[in-house]
């Protein structure tokens, strides 16, 4: 008898204890630039691009997702 795992779905959404996801306006990214970048914004005028995004809700204040994926990071340069 063998056993079949059932077929993956999609992942599911992360989502805040309020239910709510990274698109929806309660929503804020939150970006962590590496060190130094301050400095680099000032003297130069360029911004670093964040080394990762937080995605926090503003009602109930959980960060319930963050990603390093670069793509994310440069859409919220």
């Amino acid at each position: 008898m063998t056993t079949e795992d059932p077929p993956a779905g999609p992942a599911p959404v992360p989502r805040c204890a309020c239910g709510h996801d990274r698109r929806h306006p309660y929503v804020v990214a939150d970006l962590v630039y590496p060190r130094g970048s301050g400095l680099k914004m000032w003297l130069v005028g360029a911004s670093a691009t964040p080394t990762e995004v937080r995605f926090r809700c503003r009602r109930c204040g959980e960060t319930f997702e963050s990603t390093t994926d670069g793509m994310e990071r440069r859409r919220h340069r």
